[in-house]
């Protein structure tokens, strides 16, 4: 039994240590780098403290100490790869909106000459008109969503983004 519970204690260990870290690099404060680094350390101890008394032996130190160093480098490990992995998301994400982006223009450019064309021929335009509007607010949908791909990869550090 002792040995379920302190796995379970040493998986949840990893939950503190990786969301601690994750939380530190998202808020960019002194007080969650602290926190980051506290916290794995804090729960190694507590966990090596209860692990003890259930065993009837004191706390022991130099294991937790590794633990919690252990867990510390996990923790900012798992964080470091998932920020990697949200920025190559992002970026991908970038890409593709701006190729709709580019797409778009050519119909909106192809529509405006055939409403032209059909102004000039003296034809009812107001469909094809209402099709280019639609055109037009697709366009400035994906301009926002760019724009907010572009915030977001600037919270990861990405600091120049071609547009």
């Amino acid at each position: 039994m002792p040995e379920m519970l302190g796995g379970f204690l040493i998986v949840l260990g990893l939950g503190v240590s990786l969301g601690s870290a994750i939380q530190a690099i998202g808020k960019r404060s002194a007080v969650w780098y602290a926190l980051s680094a506290l916290l794995p350390c804090l729960y190694s101890l507590f966990v090596f403290l209860i692990l003890g008394l259930i065993d009837g032996r004191g706390l022991n130190v130099p294991a937790a100490a590794f633990s919690g160093l252990s867990l510390l480098a996990l923790g900012w490990l798992g964080a470091w790869q998932d920020k990697g992995e949200q920025r190559r998301v992002k970026l991908a994400q970038l890409d593709e909106v701006e190729q709709r982006v580019i797409g778009d223009q050519s119909y909106i450019d192809e529509w405006q000459q055939v409403v032209t064309q059909m102004d000039r021929d003296g034809h009812n335009a107001n469909e094809a008109r209402a099709f280019l509007e639609g055109l037009r607010q697709s366009k400035a949908e994906y301009l926002a969503r760019r724009d907010h791909i572009v915030k977001e990869l600037e919270q990861y550090g990405v600091d120049q983004v071609a547009r």
